[in-house]
């Protein structure tokens, strides 16, 4: 076995990888250096003196990875090219576009023809996740596993008696809005090839950056200012219109237009088609017929400069999202030329920037303070005066992540590719070190022999007989379909749409078009559902294994795997006939919207009952009463609701309300949460009535710094009372009502340079205090006056806990030091009592550095550093 590294080593772009597995060439990705002025393609000529390429795999649809699968395929015609069903539909808009932006400009020529791209995809195999194929119709077995990242993306392993190999593509360890994250099995193969885009970095938290970008949003549009967001248009762009079109859903943004302009409306064009490669929830709304990007206020821009000109020009607040993400192309440089100038006006970046993008060099203005700052965009140059940010939205795994992945896939040998040559030999290097097999920082041109062969991995491939229909859909081949497969013992196992098909009209080529058809039919049918996570899988429903039961218990289907065909044509056994249960759960899917909370529904057949759960049956039951008996007179069925509440869906409500609450308890004899929380929770009174609202169940908060009583007083007034007027002072000694005291001293340290951490009211005797807590008490100290300026005007006594916030400490440490260049050999021990760090390193770091380093520690934290060498 041989790995040949053709592109995207050391680097980010033209991703394009030769594997030599037995006697047959296979191509992982074929794609381009955008905008780059060393060449676009990846070494073709590498896989032309190894003899070709016999099959092709891609990844995921983006152009660095995908761009120059063209050219590829058009040199070799007879090699298949396999991707999941949504990468095709993406390259399909991709590959187009990229074709008519070249052909517009006069200096370029198009690396590939239209011809060329139609043969292609006349060549394009698809499978879904997790099936497991043979593209040279022998022992070799590939399967694609679902990589997060973007629609369609996935790792491939492909297994063969000469060894096997996993290539990652892109991936995202992380669940984002759009799609889920990546799953891969334990593989253990033989060679692992791993992206490493952000090697050196650790993510911030995700909701933590879409909180920032979104109050940006909201700052900029209440100005009256516009705001632009240059995103990929794969990807990125959708999370972006998802967390802006939430966010205004809940309220946190104003009434405001969000204009969605570029390739990005043909891409989400294309996520919409593609539900089964959806996240959980936005498939759902997809499969009922909802849209999941657009609205009254998030609007597609039609392409012409009429309109773009109408946007920029007008006086209304809005914000912009439009393709490119680097500011390469694309209606964006055309919205970032026309806003720079305006200083209320602001660019957000939220993904990666290539070195040489103009997007890059943008940021690269947040470095100078003095002087006026110039953008150019080719030959044009403009000044930027407007508001520039950076957020963290990124779709790839974070250092530990990967050293996670290759942990846990435990590869023989690791090859890391996909990122900066300095930060792909630093994660080498990390990584190395944690594990005994070798790890490589390849470079493009780089060839490697691979000794030895492993085990021969099995995939379970087990599969009934084909009940070999032709190919004719409808609702009856599709319970004939699954009561064969339910009993003949399949009733648990998780099929793709190739295995369904197979199992339906038998082993032969499906075209595109019939695959199609028969997954719309699959995914309306009531006889299968799709699983939960991966929504390209499928079992069969409660209703078919129960046709399947109640068959068998008749008599009319034998027990072992074969199944007579005349026996499942026509009507079911008169017993099934007569519940006709497929109707009446269809009448329950339409009687009830899906916020109802109905989270299972079941019939019991001898009493002629329907089932409903909900997981607030009192409120369902007074919300939907007239509901309920309309469904009993339609099905003619009892309808009855069960009487006991998901906990699951009360810890959620709980948790929307009051994130902070620490325990919950369910006093079912009284109907009554119990909740336990630290600090001071405001608005109690709303929140125990939104709760009741919500679940039908009564709230009882309690507070773990006193003795644990009911919060709730009517006596009591919890409505915040406005803040006085001069210097504040509360007259008589009497005390600021405590959330409006809370909000004082969140405002008295919104400008300083150390925040608090947390806030709370403790009682000590028959008094109660103020407690604030810091990252240490050091730090604390060091807010005395305005401490004591907050006692006087708020009649409080306010106190710093002498506890450290050790989990923040130690990130700050992690930071600071690496920030200088410092790399701590292990985790730093903390000596609380003595308000002192030790830090681990290893011995010939420039002693200016290591006191620079202490010396902002010291700062951030206010605790004193021991340094140990080792």
């Amino acid at each position: 076995m041989k790995i040949a590294f053709c592109g995207g080593a050391g680097e980010v772009g033209a991703s394009c990888v030769l594997l030599c597995l037995g006697r047959k060439n296979i191509v992982f990705d074929c794609g381009v250096r955008p905008n780059s002025p060393t060449g676009s393609l990846p070494n073709l000529r590498l896989i032309q003196d190894s003899g070709g390429a016999d099959a092709i795999f891609l990844s995921h649809a983006h152009l660095d990875h995908s761009g120059s699968l063209p050219i590829l395929s058009a040199a070799y015609p007879m090699a298949g090219i396999y991707m999941t069903h949504a990468t095709k539909d993406l390259i399909r808009v991709l590959l187009y576009d990229s074709l008519k932006i070249t052909s517009f400009k006069e200096e370029e020529i198009p690396v590939f023809t239209e011809e060329q791209l139609e043969s292609m995809f006349k060549r394009i195999i698809c499978h879904s996740p997790e099936y497991v194929f043979n593209p040279f119709n022998d022992e070799l077995s590939a399967v694609f596993y679902t990589a997060g990242h973007v629609l369609g993306a996935a790792g491939i392993y492909l297994s063969g008696k000469d060894g096997s190999v996993f290539y990652s593509g892109d991936f995202s360890m992380a669940k984002q809005r759009t799609v889920e994250k990546a799953r891969f099995p334990k593989l253990k193969p033989d060679a692992a090839i791993v992206e490493s885009t952000y090697g050196d970095k650790l993510h911030s938290s995700r909701l933590d950056e879409e909180k920032m970008l979104i109050d940006k949003v909201r700052e900029v549009v209440e100005s009256g200012k516009k705001i632009l967001i240059p995103a990929f248009a794969l990807g990125r762009a959708q999370e972006v219109i998802l967390i802006l079109r939430n966010a205004a859903a809940k309220g946190m943004l104003p009434d405001v237009k969000i204009y969605v302009d570029g390739m990005v409306n043909d891409i989400c064009r294309a996520y919409s088609n593609n539900p089964n490669y959806l996240s959980q929830m936005l498939s759902r709304r997809v499969f009922r017929h909802n849209e999941i990007f657009y609205s009254k206020n998030v609007i597609a821009v039609n392409r012409d400069m009429k309109t773009r000109e109408a946007i920029v020009n007008s006086n209304e607040a809005c914000c912009i999202i439009s393709s490119s993400g680097m500011l390469t192309g694309g209606p964006s440089q055309f919205y970032a030329e026309r806003l720079a100038g305006d200083e209320g006006n602001y660019i957000a970046i939220t993904g990666y920037q290539d070195e040489e993008s103009p997007g890059r060099r943008l940021l690269n203005l947040l470095d100078r303070e003095k002087g006026t700052k110039m953008l150019a965009f080719g030959d044009k140059s403009f000044e930027v005066k407007c508001g520039i940010g950076k957020y963290n939205l990124s779709a790839h795994a974070d250092k530990y992540e990967i050293i996670s992945l290759v942990n846990h896939i435990a590869p023989k040998r690791v090859f890391f590719v996909h990122g900066d040559e300095k930060v792909i030999q630093a994660l080498s290097l990390e990584t190395q070190s944690g594990i005994k097999e070798p790890v490589f920082a390849p470079s493009n041109g780089e060839s490697f022999e691979i000794g030895g062969k492993s085990k021969l991995r099995k995939h379970s491939t087990n599969m009934p007989d084909s009940i070999n229909e032709i190919f004719e859909l409808s609702e009856d081949l599709l319970k004939k379909l699954s009561v064969h497969l339910a009993v003949s013992g399949f009733e648990s196992r998780d099929f793709t749409i190739e295995d369904l098909l197979f199992a339906a009209f038998g082993r032969r080529e499906f075209t595109e078009d019939e695959t199609a058809l028969f997954l719309n039919a699959v995914n309306a049918s009531v006889y299968f559902k799709r699983n939960k996570v991966k929504q390209f899988l499928y079992n069969i429903s409660e209703l078919a294994a129960w046709l399947a039961l109640s068959a068998k218990a008749n008599g009319t289907l034998p027990q072992g795997p074969e199944i007579p065909p005349e026996k499942l044509q026509g009507e079911m056994p008169a017993k099934v006939h007569r519940v006709n249960q497929a109707e009446i759960l269809q009448a329950v899917e339409e009687s009830f919207p899906l916020d109802s909370g109905l989270y299972r529904k079941g019939l019991r057949e001898d009493t002629r009952t329907i089932l409903l759960y909900f997981n607030f049956p009192a409120v369902a039951s007074e919300r939907y009463k007239d509901t309920l008996i309309r469904l009993a007179e339609r099905t003619g069925w009892e309808v009855k609701v069960n009487s006991e509440v998901n906990l699951e869906a009360v810890k959620s409500t709980a948790a929307s309300l009051i994130p902070e609450f620490t325990k919950l308890s369910y006093m079912k004899d009284l109907g009554e949460i119990r909740l336990k929380t630290e600090g001071v929770i405001e608005d109690k009174r709303e929140i125990i009535s939104r709760f009741k609202e919500l679940t039908g169940l009564e709230l009882n908060i309690m507070d773990t710094s006193r003795p644990a009583v009911p919060v709730f007083n009517p006596e009591a007034d919890n409505s915040p009372s406005p803040l006085p007027e001069g210097d504040s002072r509360i007259p008589n000694g009497e005390k600021m009502e405590q959330n409006t005291a809370l909000w004082l001293i969140d405002e008295a340290f919104k400008e300083t340079e150390d925040r608090i951490y947390r806030k709370s009211i403790k009682t000590e005797g028959t008094g109660k205090f103020i407690e604030l807590f810091f990252i240490s008490p050091v730090i604390g100290n060091k807010y005395k006056s305005v401490i004591s300026g907050l006692e006087r005007a708020t009649a409080w006594q306010i106190r710093c806990s002498s506890a450290i916030n050790q989990f923040e400490v130690i990130n700050a440490g992690r930071r600071i030091f690496e920030e200088t260049g410092i790399k701590l050999t292990k985790n730093m021990s903390l000596h609380t009592s003595e308000l002192r760090a030790e830090i681990f390193i290893n011995p010939g770091y420039d002693p200016q550095r290591l006191e620079e380093a202490s010396s902002k520690f010291t700062k951030a934290t206010g605790l004193e550093v021991t340094i140990r060498k080792k």
